[in-house]
C-alpha cells in the first residue's frame, strides 16, 4: 500500500530528530483514578446518506450495508493496525485475536502487547485505525522500543468493519470513562460518521486531510472478535532492509505478494500541528 499523503513528508535519520520536527514527543495524559477526566470536546456529527434496495433486511445486514455504502461516499478502503514484527507470524497463521484470548496462553506463548495499560478498559478488542494508523500512540511506542524496524502496520480491507463485530470513536478510546461505558453501543453507522465530523473547535475543512481520514488522528476502531488473515491486504515494514529480513526467514510460509515497505506510513499525518496538543 502507497500512502500518497504521507511520502511526501522529509525523511527523518532518527527518532531524536522526528521528535525535534514535532518539538516535543506527543503529549499522553494517563488517566488516573483520583484525578478529573478531560472534557474533550463533543464531535459534530456530519450528515450520512446510505441507499436502500427497498428489500426486507436484518438489521446485521442493515447496519452492514449502512457501513459499506459510507465508506464507498468517503472512499476508505484500508483499516490499519500496528505491532511488533515478532507477532506477524501469530497473526498470519490465527487471526489477530483479542489480548483477553491471548492472556489466556501461557505467558511463554504470549505474542508482545503493545500497550500494556489499555486504559479503554477493553482488553476484549483489538484496536485498529481508518485509512492511517494512529500516529500519536504508534510515535510513541516506536520511540520507546528505539527502532522503527522491529514494527509493522498490517492493512485490511475495509469489509472487516462492515461484516464483523466492530465499535467506533471519534476520539481515542481510553479518553473517559462516558466512552468506555458506552463503546459496544457504538457500532453504527452513525458513531462511524462521527469520526468524520468537525471535532469541538477543530473545523475538518481547516485540517486539508483527504476525504478517508477520520479527523481526530486518535480515531479508533475497536474490533470485538477474531479478524481472520484473508482480510489481510499487506502487511508493511519501515525499510527495506527490514522487509527482505522477514521475508528471508519466512517466505517458505507465507505468499510474498502481500509485503511491502513504506516509511512514509510510521510517520504523522499532514495536519499534525492541529494535534499537538491533545490529549487521552
Amino acid at each position: 500500500m502507497t500512502d500518497k499523503s504521507a511520502v511526501d513528508f522529509d525523511e527523518f535519520d532518527n527518532l531524536e530528530d522526528l521528535c525535534s520536527e514535532l518539538d516535543a514527543p506527543p503529549a499522553v495524559e494517563i488517566i488516573l483514578p483520583d484525578k478529573p477526566e478531560p472534557k474533550l470536546p463533543r464531535p459534530v456529527k456530519p450528515i450520512i446518506r446510505t441507499r436502500s434496495s427497498g428489500a426486507v433486511t436484518s438489521p446485521q445486514q442493515q447496519r452492514s450495508e449502512q457501513i459499506r455504502d459510507f465508506c464507498q461516499q468517503r472512499k476508505i478502503t484500508d483499516i490499519c493496525h500496528f505491532t511488533r514484527i515478532e507477532n506477524l507470524k501469530g497473526i498470519l497463521t490465527e487471526g489477530l485475536l483479542p489480548r483477553a484470548e491471548l492472556e489466556k496462553r501461557p505467558a511463554a506463548s504470549r505474542p508482545i502487547f503493545t500497550d500494556e495499560l489499555r486504559l479503554d478498559g477493553h482488553t476484549d478488542a483489538s484496536c485498529l485505525s481508518i485509512s492511517f494508523p494512529n500516529y500519536k500512540m504508534f510515535y510513541r511506542k516506536r520511540l520507546e522500543s528505539k527502532d522503527d524496524n522491529l514494527w509493522a502496520v498490517i492493512i485490511y480491507d475495509y469489509s472487516v468493519i462492515t461484516r464483523l463485530n466492530c465499535a467506533f470513536t471519534a476520539h481515542n478510546a481510553a479518553a473517559g470513562a462516558s466512552i468506555r461505558a458506552d463503546v459496544r453501543t457504538r457500532n453504527g453507522v452513525e458513531s462511524l460518521a462521527e469520526s468524520f465530523g468537525d471535532f469541538g473547535q477543530i473545523q475538518r475543512s481547516e485540517l486539508k486531510i483527504p476525504d478517508n481520514y477520520p479527523t481526530n488522528p486518535q480515531s479508533e476502531v475497536l474490533a470485538f472478535e477474531m479478524i481472520p488473515a484473508n482480510y489481510i491486504k499487506q502487511v508493511v515494514f519501515y525499510s527495506k532492509n527490514s522487509a527482505d529480513q522477514w521475508l528471508g526467514e519466512n517466505s517458505a510460509i507465507y505468499p510474498l505478494n502481500k509485503y511491502w515497505y513504506n516509511g512514509g506510513i510510521f510517520k504523522y499525518r499532514m495536519d499534525f500541528a492541529h494535534w499537538k496538543r491533545e490529549v487521552f
